[in-house]
This record gives structure tokens, sequence and C-alpha cells, in this order.
């Protein structure tokens, strides 16, 4: 909470002080006689050009970095629901293959929690194996299962299938974890946002409560804005960073589902396909 508090305080504060400060030098400087006389109009119109081109600008960015971290939500939900399914439809095959599915994909889930969830809030590559070797180990249960004639074409096909959602969904997760916005587009989100700021504080106000109260207001709004844009580029560190509650239900589960809630059966012709490789 205290972090949250001091970021906000520096990103938004410093900002504050600056307007401010901008302000009341400026009514402060005593300028030639006639040097603003006339300009208001031309002022308010190339104020309201400024803001409204930055208001495009940043309404956009919101935009593409709360698309970046709804996918990036979603991308988790999908990866925890399909090792659930996984166990779920490994409960219908014969033993040994039932314990060797669930005691995997807890160890999966586990790494996930203990070792991806770390190190993408650091927004460091995934240098551990731990997340990988799991993994592989479910894929190497669901290759066992060829050469085993008890086992139906149909239960191989639909774990194949989830163990793809996982495999794609962990690689979404990790790249999301490392991908930012440009620095060109941070630079043209802060220029703007100061230039804007700029234009509203040298903006002749007769009263100097008035001017700095529109000042202020639009500062903060500018600024906290850019906050938030900054929180949402960043789905997995920061205040606004999503957890990784989805996992711990499959790392904890003792039991699992009967084979009747199987997700729907997906066809795959029954071919024999090589494990993908699975992202560091």
């Amino acid at each position: 909470m205290w972090s949250l508090f001091l970021d906000a305080a520096f990103k938004v504060g410093l900002p504050l002080l600056a307007t401010l400060g901008l302000v009341m030098v400026f009514r402060r400087v005593k300028l030639p006689h006639g040097f603003q006389e006339g300009t208001n109009d031309i002022e308010g119109i190339y104020l309201a050009v400024v803001a409204a081109i930055y208001a495009v600008i940043l309404a956009f960015m919101v935009f593409v970095v709360w698309t970046k971290y709804d996918a990036a939500s979603n991308t988790v939900d999908q990866e925890a629901s399909a090792l659930m399914d996984v166990q779920r439809i490994a409960q219908a095959l014969p033993d040994p293959y039932p314990a060797q599915f669930r005691e995997h994909c807890r160890a999966y889930a586990v790494a996930v929690v203990d070792h991806d969830w770390p190190n993408m809030a650091k927004k460091e590559r995934t240098r551990d194996s731990a997340g990988r070797d799991a993994l592989d180990l479910v894929w190497k249960d669901l290759f066992a299962l060829q050469h085993d004639a008890r086992i139906d074409t149909v239960s191989r096909d639909h774990l194949y299938d989830r163990l793809l959602v996982i495999n794609d969904a962990r690689r979404s997760r990790l790249r999301t974890a490392r991908t930012d916005l440009p620095a060109v587009l941070w630079t043209l989100l802060y220029f703007g946002g100061g230039l804007t700021v700029f234009v509203a504080a040298v903006f002749s106000v007769e009263k100097i409560g008035l001017h700095l109260f529109k000042a202020v207001a639009l500062t903060l709004l500018i600024f906290m804005a850019l906050f938030v844009v900054q929180a949402l580029d960043h789905p997995f560190r920061g205040f606004a960073r999503l957890d990784a509650s989805a996992f711990r239900t499959p790392s904890r589960q003792q039991t699992s589902a009967p084979a009747g809630d199987a997700p729907a059966h997906t066809e795959h012709g029954g071919r024999t396909m090589p494990p993908p490789s699975v992202p560091q």
C-alpha cells in the first residue's frame, strides 16, 4: 500500500508541483505592455486543438493497454482451466495414469506459482526449468498412452487438445510479462501531456485562484491517466498485477471431477503429434 502511495505521489505529485510553480512564475513575470492583448482568443483555440489531439492519443493508449491486460487475464484463466481439465479427463483412464497426471499437473501448478510469477513480477526471463520440466512430464504421460491398448482415441485427443491450450497460454503469458509499450510511445505521452499542461498554465486568467484550479485539475487528470496506463501495461507487476490464484486450485486439488465433466471433444483424427517446444 505504501509503495502504491509513494509511486503515485512521485508520478502525479511532481507534475502538480511543477504546474503550480509554472503558474506562479508566469503570473509574477512582468511582460511588456500590450504583449498579451488580444491573445486569449488565439490561446483558447490553440489549447483546444492541443488538448483534443492529446485526448485522442491518450484514449488510444488506454484502449491498447486495457486490451493487453484483459488478454493476459483471459490467458491465465485458460491455462489454469485447461490444467484442471487434464486432471479431470485423466480420471477416466485406467491405473496408473490418473495418479501420474494428477501429480505432474499439480507440480506444474506449483512451479507456475512459486517460480514463474516471481520472475514475471521482476520482468525476468524464467531461467529455472521447474515449469518447463513439469509440463514436459505431462506431455510424456500423454505419449505413454499411445502404447496402451486400453486407452481410447477420444480420451487421448481430449488430453492433447487441452495440453496444446496450456502450452500456447504459457508462451503467451511469458511473452506478455516481458513486453512493454515502446519508449517512443511513452515519450509521446509525456511530451504531449507536458505540452498540454504548459499551454493551460500560461493561459491568461484574471483570477489566480481560478487559474490554479484549472491548471491543477488538468494536470491531475492527465498524469493520473498516465499512471493508470503504466499500471495496466504491466499485468504481472505493480499494484494492478494479476495474481496466481487460478493455479492454486489445481495445485491443491486432491480429487478430480468425474469424467462426465470433461470438455467437449475436439477431433484430431487420432494422429500422433510430437510435443511442441515449451518456452523457458
